[in-house]
């Protein structure tokens, strides 16, 4: 038929549109949302299905080359926070594929638009962690051609430089997603401890879970942290000071409990006994965070941190 009116030309395309969806050619499925926009560019259903499957292919630059369009037929409804979160998800496909400078780049880009995402921070903070270890891999090649050779002491010592250089740059950022998602300092804070451990800077680790501390004392995930840092320096008696306050703002936290008794095992050198417990508590750790991750509402945006695949 081809005296059909634009009205019956768009109800076409977006029945189309919707039975390719559904028989999963999304493709197709984007072609014809698009047929629409050619004949009402501000058609918001055509709009919004492209957007739509475009995130799901995770084509996240074209999903965001789109959400921009809305905003410019809609600019009422615009939300730079969610075009921010569309880079981070771009980001994120650079960081898969070992293009630091360009994720670092979108990063930037992100931040500009919403400095208040600690998605933007973790993910920066990725990009020098991943790219510190490559570097450190190419060290190791050339500590294992032998560094006998003044050349390759030399190349060795400026890779092993690079790296920590690198590293460094992870610190802050790390240490500024605390200071923004408090409730979500698990997440980062065994990268912190491993970077610093690495970086011969562990001292200042306490430092800096004693300012969380200042700033949010009735988070237990610091006072368990600072505990941890304290027994790991043989000072038990400021450790169980901290794992007691942990226990009188969170008298349900079994984790709290158990490190105390860990600590009291510690002190009174019955190391044994005290290993053993310590390997119960990291499993409980570790299946608290799987619950975290897959069960409560609250955590629901921080699978995004651990789900390597798009």
């Amino acid at each position: 038929r081809t005296n059909l009116s634009s009205y019956e030309k768009i109800e076409l395309h977006k029945n189309l549109s919707k039975d390719y969806y559904n028989v999963d050619n999304k493709k197709q499925s984007i072609i014809e949302a698009k047929k629409i926009i050619e004949i009402d560019k501000k058609n918001e259903w055509a709009i919004r299905k492209i957007i739509k499957i475009y995130k799901e292919r995770n084509n996240w630059i074209d999903a965001e080359k789109y959400l921009n369009i809305y905003y410019k037929e809609y600019p009422s409804k615009k939300d730079d926070n969610k075009v921010s979160l569309y880079k981070v998800y771009q980001a994120r496909e650079y960081i898969i594929k070992q293009e630091y400078a360009i994720s670092r780049k979108i990063l930037d880009e992100a931040l500009s638009l919403n400095s208040s995402n600690s998605m933007i921070y973790f993910f920066m903070a990725k990009t020098y962690s991943e790219e510190s270890n490559i570097i450190y891999e190419q060290a190791l090649e050339v500590e294992n051609k032998g560094l006998d050779k003044y050349n390759n002491k030399e190349e060795y010592n400026n890779f092993i430089k690079s790296a920590k250089d690198m590293l460094s740059k992870a610190i802050p950022l790390w240490s500024h997603f605390c200071d923004i998602s408090p409730n979500k300092i698990w997440v980062v804070l065994p990268l912190l401890k491993d970077a610093l451990f690495a970086l011969d800077r562990y001292s200042e680790l306490e430092n800096i879970l004693i300012k969380l501390n200042e700033k949010f004392p009735d988070n237990t995930e610091i006072l368990i942290n600072l505990a941890d840092y304290h027994s790991h320096k043989g000072e038990y008696d400021k450790s169980l000071d901290d794992i007691e306050k942990a226990i009188d703002k969170d008298n349900h936290s079994y984790l709290a409990k158990l490190i105390d008794i860990r600590l009291r095992l510690q002190k009174n050198n019955e190391d044994l006994l005290a290993k053993k417990l310590d390997d119960l508590i990291n499993s409980l750790v570790k299946n608290e965070r799987f619950q975290m991750l897959n069960t409560s509402n609250d955590y629901k945006d921080i699978n995004i941190f651990f789900d390597e695949k798009s």
